[in-house]
């Protein structure tokens, strides 16, 4: 049986075309957004299987729905995931705040009864670790490949203040340069 190797699964997904990759995030995505509506339950509930959460059955599946159009909308997955910036950090809070007020929006206008209170806001917070702390450990992942492959190239920038440091930092998380 031949071994993994973390450089094929790499070299690999960095060769798919853009749709397959967006068909990935979507598809991860989805998954994280069922297991955070799942931890919000638990961990509200305080039990690791809730008898709750089978009365609301359909948030399971609501969850990723408007979870992958949000992000979408609101353009989650245009960030190349190899040069995540500080807009990366912005857009993905604008886009899991706006996906769980749209979820939760849903189930008062449809005047669903029984949901705890607290619930939206265990689930945002998890939605937020999930989401950014996978989109960050797949950069970092991309970007130590990367960079353990190509030999860097030095560049120096001389003055031109904020948009210097900006272009400086926009290098810096490229592959291929080291900033001096």
């Amino acid at each position: 049986m031949r071994a993994l190797r973390p450089h094929k699964i790499i070299d690999t997904l960095l060769g798919l075309p853009r749709r397959r990759k967006f068909a990935i995030l979507a598809i991860t995505d989805s998954v994280l957004l069922i297991v955070c509506m799942w931890a919000a339950f638990a961990t509200r509930m305080g039990q690791v299987w809730p008898d709750i959460a089978s009365q609301f059955w359909w948030l399971f599946i609501l969850a990723p729905l408007t979870g992958v159009v949000t992000f979408i909308y609101l353009g989650t997955y245009r960030n190349v995931m190899r040069y995540l910036g500080n807009d990366f950090y912005t857009t993905a809070l604008k886009s899991v705040s706006l996906h769980v007020l749209v979820l939760f929006a849903i189930t008062f206008v449809t005047s669903v009864q029984g949901i705890p209170r607290s619930l939206p806001i265990i689930y945002w917070l998890f939605c937020m670790v999930a989401i950014l702390g996978s989109r960050m450990l797949a950069s970092g992942l991309f970007r130590g490949y990367l960079r353990s492959r190509v030999e860097p190239v030095i560049t120096v920038i001389f003055g031109a203040g904020p948009h210097g440091a900006e272009l400086a930092k926009a290098l810096e998380t490229g592959s291929s340069n080291r900033v001096v």
